[in-house]
């Protein structure tokens, strides 16, 4: 059994020439976010912040070992 939604008969069916204008628009607005030949900008910032985050989460432990060895 399919069911249709009310006024399906009535609402207009967009064109071919539409869709494929509306999909190129949509491929333009998505090439920046998607594109597989982006620069590589990013780097840097992205190496700096991971020796932020190992130093930040190895801290604790180099912090115990200090105070653990302060004691023998």
């Amino acid at each position: 059994m399919v069911v249709e939604p009310p006024n399906a008969g009535k609402m207009p069916k967009p064109q071919n020439h539409q869709v494929l204008s509306e999909l190129r628009a949509l491929r333009q607005l998505s090439s920046s976010v998607f594109d597989p030949q982006a620069s590589k900008d990013f780097l840097p910032d992205m190496i700096l912040f991971g020796v932020i985050g190992v130093l930040c989460a190895g801290w604790p432990i180099i912090s115990m070992l200090g105070a653990m060895a302060a004691r023998h």
